[in-house]
């Protein structure tokens, strides 16, 4: 569901998404958040791992509105498909719990901010099970996930069929030019033959 444009006061255009890319990629990914801080201010954005806190990147960027007055991250999968599939515009509400709007690719990409993570990892540490049973703590994050994979299916197949009807609009063009070319050397052969004629009934 789109989030209501009331709620979207706060709108972040990342400058240097190529710069972002290749940071997202040697990001420690740690389950089950992969989560990736976004500070956002008017003139710039950083990114900071959330299970390693000294690995940050500050990029250009611009600001209009308000910025998330608490905590905001995103999954790191999540985020690195946005900026490769050309999202760079994001739009989100300064509670920090909206879903994030992303435009600037094919269509619109919705993504769900890592609500279920209230505080820092300082390190990176592996997630300790414990002995109550795990199922009721999960769904919401599985629930989210199937949302973001569905959301990113749809767009790849938008992207898909955007290159289908590009590439079928490109043949379509191609053979009404060889029909043309066609019709026009059958008209200058049947030109050919009349003066033919016309020269043979002449002599």
């Amino acid at each position: 569901m789109l989030p209501m444009e009331r709620t979207l006061d706060c709108h972040l255009t990342i400058l240097e998404p190529e710069r972002v890319i290749d940071f997202l990629k040697v990001v420690p990914d740690q389950p089950p958040f992969r989560a990736v801080e976004l500070q956002m201010m008017q003139k710039e954005a950083t990114f900071i791992s959330v299970v390693a806190p000294n690995m940050k990147l500050q990029v250009e960027a611009e600001l209009i509105g308000t910025a998330p007055v608490k905590l905001f991250a995103l999954n790191k999968h999540i985020l690195l498909r946005m900026l490769q599939q050309g999202y760079k515009k994001f739009a989100t509400g300064s509670d920090g719990n909206t879903p994030v709007l992303a435009t600037g690719g094919y269509g619109r990409f919705i993504a769900m901010p890592v609500r279920a993570m209230h505080t820092k990892v300082t390190h990176i540490q592996p997630v300790i099970p414990k002995e109550e049973p795990k199922m009721e703590k999960t769904k919401p994050m599985e629930a989210v996930n199937v949302m973001d994979g569905l959301n990113a299916a749809v767009n790849d197949l938008r992207g898909k069929l955007k290159m289908l009807f590009d590439e079928s609009a490109t043949l379509t063009r191609k053979v009404k030019e060889a029909v043309l070319a066609q019709k026009q050397k059958e008209r200058e052969f049947v030109q050919g033959r009349r003066a033919i004629e016309r020269i043979k009934m002449a002599i």
